[in-house]
């Protein structure tokens, strides 16, 4: 059964390597147009944004009041963020409002 799972690792850190260096290594040396550099910056604000939202959404919790506890928790740490322009005290901010609004 062992080297069954050494097999396995193995066969998924090549497919993993391969997935991930052969188009690197295809397109590192070709010009891309302009246009496609600058819808490329925003690749991973789409993807942030999607897990965000995704992670929102998934949460059935609900306050006293009928709003959901991450929805409200969101709100909260999204003003903390632009406030202070510092991730640990977002970070801290949205961990006390979702247990606040929580036990809410």
């Amino acid at each position: 059964m062992m080297e069954h799972i050494g097999l396995g690792i193995a066969v998924a850190t090549a497919v993993t390597a391969l997935i991930k260096i052969v188009p690197i290594m295809a397109l590192a040396h070709r010009p891309f147009p302009r246009l496609f550099r600058y819808w490329l910056n925003f690749v991973p604000a789409a993807v942030l944004s999607a897990i965000i939202v995704a992670e929102i959404l998934e949460k059935p919790e609900t306050t006293s009041f009928g709003i959901s506890v991450a929805l409200l928790s969101t709100i909260v740490s999204l003003i903390a963020g632009m406030v202070t322009r510092s991730l640990f005290v977002t970070v801290v901010v949205s961990i006390f409002a979702y247990l606040l609004f929580q036990n809410v």
